[in-house]
């Protein structure tokens, strides 16, 4: 992942970490390709719902640009105080956003 990429997971940590519901976007990362069932076990057998989320975070950081976008697609329908977060950062970096237009928050 870029550093553009990365500033804005860094940027956004502690509203991911305290706020993502992970057993309501599970299913979805795991369809988008995102996350593995090894991955999703591992993530699950953490002990508080704040190391489950930093693992998630750590996990996606790593996955590539791409999976930047897939995941704020996700928040999109599940968590969207955190997609506009997202979202909000992603523009003010000049990040390609076009995926997203026309969204209104």
């Amino acid at each position: 992942m870029d550093s553009l990429h990365l500033s804005v997971f860094s940027k956004n940590m502690v509203a991911l970490t305290s706020d993502l519901d992970l057993p309501q976007i599970f299913d979805h990362l795991i369809q988008a390709d995102l996350l593995t069932f090894h991955e999703y076990e591992a993530i699950k057998n953490k002990l508080t719902t704040r190391e489950r989320n930093e693992d998630l975070v750590m996990l996606l950081t790593r996955k590539g640009n791409q999976a930047l976008d897939s995941f704020v697609d996700i928040l999109k329908e599940t968590h969207r105080h955190l997609f506009e977060l997202l979202l909000k950062d992603m523009k003010q970096k000049g990040l390609k956003t076009i995926h997203f237009e026309g969204e209104q928050f």
